[in-house]
């Protein structure tokens, strides 16, 4: 992965519905610590559930401060694009 490149994350087949505030704060702990190296290109996470709809956007709320890329959370894969594109 190179800096400034954006990227889509395909999460339609995972199932986050067990994660703690805690793991999610960690995660966003980590997202922040990458930052720099990630450097400030646009990441969407397509979720399939609402369940990790919701745990994405507190994902999104930890990690708002401190991480250079822009974040947004989807429910699809076309939606996605369409903002990666614009």
């Amino acid at each position: 992965m190179r800096p400034d490149l954006d990227v889509l994350c395909d999460y339609q087949s995972w199932n986050m519905s067990e994660l703690a505030a805690l793991d999610v704060q960690a995660r966003a702990d980590f997202a922040r610590n990458m930052s720099k190296t990630w450097g400030s290109g646009r990441c969407a996470f397509v979720v399939g559930t609402e369940i990790d709809f919701g745990i994405f956007r507190m994902f999104e709320l930890y990690a708002q401060d401190g991480i250079e890329a822009e974040m947004r959370v989807f429910r699809s894969i076309e939606e996605a694009s369409k903002w990666l594109e614009g």
